[in-house]
């Protein structure tokens, strides 16, 4: 098998992703993650729920031209490793290794409640108000760049970012993980099945 550098960075990220969510199972975390969820109301809930699925559907709608963006928007610094593709979630590599990305993407699941409770304790934590609220939601999606997603990307996530400050200004950070949690899990369920798709056939 040949490895490229992208080859060489994306298994270090499986690691990493691997190792980290499963310490935290062994310790026994999440049952402090998943109590984000305990006692909210029906109310809650599918507010939550339509809520999430409604923003994701937004951006997806908005990301199905994204390959007639500028060459400048889906800049990723993934592309300087091998420029033949585009930016990608490494943290997510793991999903793409037969057979064990599907114990990756249940891992991964696990610890998304807890994921989204430490993005949250950056981002929405000492929001003031709206005006304060949109730098702090670029940030929070630009930040993503990190792992690899194009400029695009980033910048799109920000709709997601102002959904879960909506939440924090009725609810504090406890509300608005449980958004967060949310909307992560939906995705991840999505990332499962195709996973469990692709590892069928």
């Amino acid at each position: 098998m040949k490895f490229s550098l992208m080859t060489v960075v994306s298994l270090a990220f499986t690691a990493m992703v691997t190792i980290s969510c499963g310490r935290h199972i062994l310790s026994n975390g999440l049952k402090e993650d998943f109590a984000v969820f305990k006692g909210r109301k029906f109310g809650d809930w599918c507010s939550m729920i339509f809520g999430a699925i409604f923003i994701l559907s937004s951006v997806m709608i908005l990301a199905e031209n994204s390959s007639q963006f500028p060459h400048w928007i889906r800049f990723s610094w993934t592309q300087l490793l091998d420029s033949s593709k585009e930016g990608t979630n490494l943290n997510l590599s793991g999903a793409s290794v037969p057979v064990f990305g599907l114990f990756f993407v249940v891992l991964l699941i696990l610890n998304l409640p807890r994921l989204a409770h430490i993005e949250e304790d950056v981002f929405r934590e000492g929001t003031k108000d709206w005006l304060d609220a949109i730098p702090r939601s670029l940030k929070f999606g630009l930040m993503h760049m990190i792992v690899g997603v194009p400029l695009w990307v980033g910048l799109f996530l920000a709709i997601p970012g102002m959904w879960f400050t909506f939440h924090y200004f009725k609810g504090g950070v406890s509300r608005s993980t449980m958004a967060h949690a949310t909307y992560n899990l939906i995705i991840g369920t999505i990332l499962f099945f195709f996973v469990l798709e692709s590892n069928l056939n």
